[in-house]
């Protein structure tokens, strides 16, 4: 997919984010794609890992050299082991939900195409522009904390354990961005097909709401046009059948014409609501 081009399905709208986990081991390689290799995935994370263990020693090297007490040592220590076990779960569990992912992702593309054949349109430029922005704020995060922590780091501690523990720090802070962002890109994308979904539900009832009035018209018409005939029947066999001073008559007439008037604004009244 070129840059800046129009995506067309919610996966080429997420390419960048999808090629980041694979950079950081949250999802399984596939190349091409629906191809996953398990195999060079799983190698992957186990170097991974070996770097988490290698950074969780120089994060104990570098809390030795700052001469904390006993009891901020253990708890600095304790809380950061656990911090890189939680990251290496999750990069554990995406890495064990690649599948389920891919799926998700061709249900989404084969709901974007029903909706298209029922003449939605169905844009994903929002949330292309989204992921650059997302992967630039990461990049100038990256070269902030990398320099700084570099700096900061190495006063305390050698060059090798000040690049594990910004190692550890930047695979810990990516994992939880990347999930946070996937998180917030999906649930945008179901407020979206809702959106879509009532905005056909509103035109489908519009549309039937039409017809609905317009064949009420015409069957009020047809209604009219029998209560007229009904009328003139009725004032015609009055005059033959009744014999009755010019008066009297006029009076039944005007009733006649009346009480028919009143039934029909009443039907058009019940057509209206």
């Amino acid at each position: 997919m070129k840059l800046f081009a129009r995506p067309n399905s919610f996966y080429e709208a997420m390419t960048s984010v999808m090629y980041f986990n694979y950079l950081l081991g949250l999802r399984v390689f596939e190349y091409p794609r629906g191809y996953p290799r398990s195999v060079f995935s799983f190698i992957y994370i186990l170097i991974i890992y070996i770097m988490f263990c290698g950074g969780a020693v120089s994060m104990g090297v570098y809390l030795e050299n700052i001469k904390l007490l006993k009891l901020d040592y253990i708890i600095f220590l304790v809380t950061g082991n656990m911090y890189i076990l939680s990251v290496i779960l999750k990069m554990i569990l995406g890495w064990r939900h690649s599948k389920e992912i891919t799926v998700c992702h061709k249900k989404i593309f084969q709901i974007d195409k029903t909706l298209r054949e029922l003449g939605l349109e169905v844009n994903y430029d929002r949330v292309y522009f989204m992921t650059i922005g997302f992967m630039t704020s990461w990049f100038i995060l990256f070269i902030f904390i990398s320099s700084t922590g570099f700096i900061y780091f190495q006063a305390r501690s050698d060059t090798l354990h000040a690049i594990y523990i910004i190692f550890v720090l930047m695979m810990s802070v990516s994992v939880d961005y990347v999930n946070a962002f996937e998180f917030y890109a999906f649930s945008r994308l179901v407020h979206t097909k809702f959106e879509l979904i009532n905005h056909l539900l509103r035109e489908t009832i519009r549309i039937l709401s039409e017809q609905e009035t317009k064949l009420d018209t015409f069957k009020l018409k047809d209604y009219t046009k029998l209560l007229d005939f009904e009328q003139q029947k009725g004032i015609l066999s009055i005059k033959k059948n009744i014999s009755m001073a010019p008066t009297l008559l006029f009076c039944i007439e005007l009733c006649i014409k009346k009480t028919l008037q009143l039934r029909l604004k009443i039907k058009f009244i019940f057509h209206s609501t």
